[in-house]
This record gives structure tokens, C-alpha cells and sequence, in this order.
């Protein structure tokens, strides 16, 4: 029977913080050595691991970092986002400023609702650069009528027109810090609903 005033919530907050060296020499104290081919084993907060072995996940794991756009304010791209979901109308011009171009990181922007009323004008943070194509295509036109705009290492703001329709994005990756590569495709209303470049 455990003592009472026990206080295993701590030492399990003390025990999941350490290192695998750590907890060889806490476990030893009552456990023996056997329990080092356990630590081996075990992934911790504090050790750089190798996943070896295929691992599967019983359901499909879920994206993170979802920032839905209700609003209709100036945007700021969180560090942590990986989903920008605009699911209001911008009435009137309103800015989108992304976070810092770090290595890895992906984004992608979505349109849930009708961007009908104004622009959107997405602007790089600190000395970061734009560069890529932004494909567009005219709804309900079967020719395909549209147009593919050019980004340039110049570019400091990317304005998305109006008349955007749902279902268009843009993805922004980043492959070398302070550098966002940007395509996609808009779906828009007319040839002359195209991204302008500045």
C-alpha cells in the first residue's frame, strides 16, 4: 500500500523530462540493469532519435496548424501555420503579411469563400523573397482561357484581384531560408482577374 502525500506526479514530470542516460541511473536505484535495453529503445523528449522500421498509424494522421480566416481584417500568417483557410469575403483591400521564409516550411492558402468584394495583397516579412508562377484559369470557360503571371526575386507583394472563386490556392514553399517559392492556380471570373506583381 502506497504511502500517503506520495508524490508520484511529480516524479513522473521529473522522470519524462530526463534523458535516457538519466533515467538508466533512476531505474538501476530499484530495477537493475535490465532496464537499459528498455531505455534503448524508448523515444524521449531530450535524445536526437532515428525512426527506423515502418510505422503505421491506425487512423490517417491529421494536419496541423490550421488558421481558418473568418474576419474580414488584415492577416497574419502564423509560424506555426501550415493551412490558411479564407472563409470570408474581403470588402475591402486587405493585406497578408507571411511569416519568416524558414527551410521546410510549407503553406498553403485556400479559398472557401467567394472573394468578390476587394483584393488581398500578400507582402514577405524582413528582407525574404517571392518567386515562381501563379497559374489562373477562367470559370466555366471550356478553352481554358487564362494566364500564368510570373514571380520575380523582386517582388515584394503579390495582390490577389478580386473575383476569386472557391476551391483556388496558393501554396508557398520554402527550400532555403528567406526564400518563398510560390505556385498555384486561381479560379477567376474574368481573363483580367489576374495576380499583379510589385
Amino acid at each position: 500500500m502506497r504511502e500517503a502525500g506520495n508524490p508520484l506526479s511529480a516524479w513522473r514530470k521529473i522522470m519524462a523530462s530526463q534523458t535516457k542516460v538519466s533515467l538508466k541511473s533512476k531505474l538501476r536505484e530499484s530495477n537493475a540493469n535490465y532496464m537499459d535495453d528498455l531505455c534503448d529503445s524508448i523515444v524521449s523528449l531530450s535524445d536526437t532519435q532515428t525512426l527506423s522500421g515502418v510505422n503505421t498509424f491506425s487512423s490517417a494522421p491529421l494536419m496541423t496548424g490550421i488558421q481558418r480566416i473568418t474576419s474580414d481584417a488584415a492577416t497574419e500568417v502564423l509560424a506555426a501555420t501550415s493551412l490558411v483557410d479564407f472563409a470570408v469575403n474581403a470588402a475591402s483591400s486587405r493585406v497578408v503579411t507571411m511569416p519568416a521564409a524558414t527551410a521546410g516550411r510549407h503553406i498553403r492558402v485556400l479559398w472557401t469563400v467567394e472573394q468578390a468584394g476587394s483584393d488581398r495583397v500578400f507582402t514577405k516579412a524582413g528582407s525574404d523573397s517571392f518567386v515562381g508562377n501563379i497559374s489562373t484559369k477562367v470559370e466555366g470557360n471550356g478553352a481554358g482561357d487564362g494566364d500564368a503571371v510570373a514571380v520575380t526575386a523582386s517582388t515584394a507583394a503579390i495582390t490577389v484581384v478580386d473575383d476569386v472563386n472557391i476551391g483556388s490556392y496558393l501554396d508557398f514553399h520554402c527550400a532555403v531560408d528567406g526564400v518563398w517559392i510560390v505556385s498555384g492556380e486561381l479560379i477567376v471570373d474574368a481573363v483580367g482577374s489576374v495576380p499583379t506583381i510589385a
